[in-house]
């Protein structure tokens, strides 16, 4: 029997993935039989895009709890803006739901550190799939097959470009959760401190609340192993965005061919193919409900709230930086 999947947020807006998302879970196996819009004007434009992009023809509802009400469902992909997530993570447990969660997975309201850890362990407490929409550790085998002897080094070293669309403090909340997500792989631990914190700019101007340039140094130490960290986040508001990242040094550019959206990494001359991370993580998802057994293992848990309160940090960070 197929996996019936409901969708919260269902358009591209604000660099939304919602019909992206529905095409990979049907290409699983799933079905996306409903979703969730704010109103039936953008409820008829996801429907158009999701026929459009995903070949799905869907019922759309202005209610979450209406839609959950009305559908017999299995899961639920959140991909609404982080300051709605909270309302249908808490529903989602009240249905008994497995949940894809867009990232950041809260943001928006003072106590989201505190929610967090409720909402993560309630999931593991009643043994259902809870995944963040974290797609960048997923492109690591391919940044090893550019770079092959960084396998016998410590990393000790990582930067990462960027290129939200949004400007000043709202572009960390785009941008953090990714360089985030790739350290606690590369460089895991049950604590986590960020230390010197340091903003700069490369428009000369300064980390202004407006900043379309914005740098971050810091140092991510986890159990004690410390790296040191380069963030360089630049406005953008078209696609495609240039992104890159190294480790130890070793860098990757990525590269999309326009004609089919296919990935690359780059590095000289060097070339490789990167599968594509989001369709990785979305059949690594359904093939966790499908075969769930332990619910939300505990290093997803502690990754999760580990983001939450890094984005919160780094966010505080800045606008102290800025006041």
């Amino acid at each position: 029997m197929s996996l019936r999947v409901g969708l919260i947020g269902a358009r591209r807006r604000r660099q939304g993935l919602g019909p992206f998302v529905a095409r990979y879970l049907v290409g699983a196996g799933c079905e996306v039989p409903c979703f969730v819009g704010t109103s039936p004007e953008t409820v008829a434009l996801a429907a158009e895009e999701l026929r459009a992009i995903a070949g799905i023809v869907a019922r759309g509802y202005t209610d979450t709890a209406e839609m959950l009400a009305a559908e017999p469902l299995d899961a639920l992909a959140i991909l609404s803006p982080a300051e709605r997530h909270r309302d249908g993570l808490e529903l989602a447990l009240d249905h008994d739901l497995d949940v894809l969660c867009e990232k950041p997975f809260l943001w928006g309201a003072e106590d989201d550190q505190a929610a967090a850890v409720h909402l993560v362990e309630s999931f593991a407490d009643a043994g259902r799939v809870l995944r963040e929409n974290c797609q960048w550790p997923f492109t690591l085998p391919a940044f090893m097959a550019l770079h092959p002897d960084l396998a016998d080094e410590t990393v000790t070293a990582f930067e990462m470009l960027m290129a939200p669309s949004s400007t000043g403090a709202e572009m960390l909340v785009d941008a953090i959760p990714h360089p985030t997500s790739l350290l606690q792989a590369l460089a895991p631990g049950e604590d986590v401190l960020i230390e010197d914190p340091l903003f700069t700019s490369a428009d000369g101007r300064g980390p202004t609340a407006d900043s379309e340039t914005l740098d971050l140094a810091f140092r991510w130490v986890a159990d004690g192993h410390a790296v040191e960290v380069k963030l360089h986040l630049r406005t953008t508001p078209t696609q495609p965005r240039v992104a890159e990242f190294a480790i130890n040094g070793h860098r990757a550019r990525r590269l999309i061919r326009t004609s089919d959206y296919a990935l690359f990494f780059a590095d000289a001359a060097r070339l490789v193919d990167v599968p594509d991370p989001l369709r990785m993580l979305v059949e690594e998802f359904v093939g966790d409900v499908r075969g769930n057994s332990i619910g939300t293992p505990a290093p997803q848990v502690r990754n999760i709230v580990q983001r939450v309160r890094v984005l919160h940090e780094v966010v505080d960070a800045f606008r102290a930086h800025i006041a």
